[in-house]
């Protein structure tokens, strides 16, 4: 029995809209701080904003393209579960990749707590998305549960970074 997952998740329908709303509005919100910043900003201060806010647009671009995937409809549980399982160990390497990158420049990421929500944070999630991605191909619906709360948590993990970006470039930035 392969169905297409749109049919099954019809009673989830509203979650992916709203969560995959929400991303795309924050995902506008960043770039338009980042724009309105980046006129202000001495250009140590935009490199720390690049780096700070580019693990964060990662977040929710991941989190809305997985919305908009689950919608598709002639979509099966098959090759939702593959792009998944694909979709969790590219971000577990991209998130690897701002790990190693925040360990080379230790000026920007002296605080523990930076590592840990812009890198180790992230790693966690897309490891639960390659989790949801095997349990999707396994068990079908018993997947998606384990998806919408990885999509929830990489959305709040993209507020809480955004938010952390902003006001680290800011008292990090040289008064004028």
């Amino acid at each position: 029995m392969e169905g297409n997952v749109a049919d099954a998740m019809v009673r989830w329908r509203d979650f992916y809209e709203l969560v995959g709303m929400a991303a795309v509005t924050l995902l506008g919100l960043v770039f338009v701080t980042a724009a309105i910043a980046a006129a202000f900003l001495s250009e140590e201060s935009r490199a720390l904003m690049r780096s700070l806010l580019t693990p964060t647009v990662a977040q929710f671009v991941a989190t809305l393209v997985i919305c908009m995937l689950v919608s598709v409809p002639t979509l099966t549980w098959l090759r939702l579960g593959a792009v998944l399982l694909a979709a969790g160990v590219l971000g577990l390497l991209y998130a690897i990749s701002v790990w190693r990158s925040m360990s080379r420049s230790a000026q920007h990421w002296a605080a523990l707590d930076d590592r840990l929500w812009y890198a180790l944070a992230p790693i966690a999630c897309f490891i639960l998305l390659g989790g949801a991605g095997i349990l999707l191909l396994v068990h079908r619906l018993a997947g998606t549960e384990l998806l919408a709360g990885t999509l929830v948590l990489l959305l709040l993990l993209g507020i809480r970074n955004a938010w952390e970006a902003i006001v680290s470039v800011i008292l990090r930035a040289p008064s004028k």
